[in-house]
């Protein structure tokens, strides 16, 4: 059956779309949240072994091959600053070896040398009761006891003191003990008077 077309009227709704424009700036952190609750006990470290236990390698002066062996060989052989006994020779090697000695005003320093346990000489820098620096050689007699001081340097002049008058050929001589000495050669308009045997006296012609 034919159908008659007629003209209707539709209302279009209208839509709104929003679309989603760039993300903004980030904020500022916000605060920390609550601490957690604490975790398991972790699992235990398995326990050291012992000192004696522990391997070592032996080095240069020390040959023990266990920790424990080489402390104690280290506490044996080292020298203690506070003042030590050595039972070897002591050799510095370097371009400028040095032996400083430093003492408070007023002390001595000195290098001792002993024989059985006994001092022999020594060699003593220090004050005396003048005030006066000296620098001695000193020795001592067979028990140990202080005897005397053959060489001493007077740091105030420089000069050289002896202990006493020559009584060996070899012996060095003093000022004191030349000066009273009569000359070996003696030139004089006179005859020969006095003088000892070896003396020289040349006479010559008024």
């Amino acid at each position: 059956m034919p159908v008659s077309s007629s003209s209707r009227n539709f209302a279009v709704p209208e839509f709104n779309v929003a679309l989603q424009g760039p993300s903004g700036p980030a904020g500022p952190p916000g605060p920390p949240g609550p601490e957690g609750d604490q975790g398991p006990q972790g699992i235990p470290g398995t326990p050291g072994g012992a000192a004696s236990d522990t391997t070592f390698t032996p080095i240069t002066g020390i040959s023990a091959t266990d920790v424990q062996a080489a402390i104690a060989e280290l506490q044996d052989e080292k020298v203690a600053k506070a003042g030590d006994d050595m039972t070897g020779p002591l050799t510095m090697t370097t371009e400028f070896p040095a032996l400083q000695l430093n003492s408070p005003v007023g002390a001595w320093s000195s290098i001792n040398v002993s024989i059985g346990g006994l001092p022999v000489f020594d060699v003593s820098m220090g004050w005396e009761s003048d005030g006066i620096k000296y620098w001695s050689i000193d020795r001592y007699d067979d028990a140990g006891g202080y005897l005397d001081s053959p060489f001493v340097v007077n740091k105030t002049n420089g000069r050289v003191e002896l202990l006493g008058d020559p009584i060996e050929p070899r012996n060095a001589v003093t000022k004191e003990y030349a000066d009273t000495k009569a000359p070996k050669a003696t030139i004089s308009t006179s005859a020969p008077s006095g003088g000892v045997d070896g003396d020289v006296w040349y006479q010559v012609a008024p």
